[in-house]
């Protein structure tokens, strides 16, 4: 049985860290991708990880984030690689699915046309701490910002365009 497994779509699941033998089933069930946000040094990391997914004909992807102190970059990272990754099925994990469970719920309030998180979603397998708390608070602050600016480049990229045009 894989750790704290929590399928949140057809197309994604999530759980804490898989063994060798349950990533041959993960492959087997059509999955494409595995993102694992453990530490390679994790208690329970599993050796040789990249190497055993890749051949079973998966890619991965590491974006390792530290449970004693998280930052907000990491989010915005982990949030253009599941872009990224839109229609295929994906895999994500980290140790105990406590980091994993703390992004989606983020990804899920930011982006409500992905999936439907199941209630409680965060608190399924962990109670956040302080350090998740005031985390999560600064990727919910810093969200209006870093959508303005990407608006911003988009307008700008446009008036730009605009401007090298002739006039008439």
């Amino acid at each position: 049985m894989i750790l704290n497994l929590l399928p949140l779509s057809p197309l994604l699941c999530t759980s804490g860290q898989p063994s060798a033998k349950e990533l041959e089933s993960i492959a087997q069930e059509g999955y494409e991708v595995v993102i694992n946000l453990a530490l390679s040094d994790a208690d329970n990391a599993l050796e040789h990880e990249d190497v055993i997914i890749k051949s079973l004909g998966m890619g991965y992807i590491h974006l390792p984030v530290r449970f004693d102190a998280p930052r907000v970059e990491d989010f915005w990272m982990f949030e253009r690689i599941v872009e990224s990754l839109e229609g295929r099925k994906i895999w994500v994990h980290c140790a105990k699915n406590y980091r994993v469970s703390a992004f989606f719920h983020l990804y899920a309030l930011l982006h409500p046309q992905s999936f439907t998180p199941p209630q409680g979603l965060v608190k399924r397998f962990w109670e956040p701490n302080a350090t998740w708390n005031e985390w999560m608070r600064q990727v919910l602050q810093s969200f209006p910002r870093r959508a303005l600016t990407k608006n911003l480049r988009g307008f700008h990229t446009q008036w730009e365009s605009w401007c090298k045009r002739p006039p008439f």
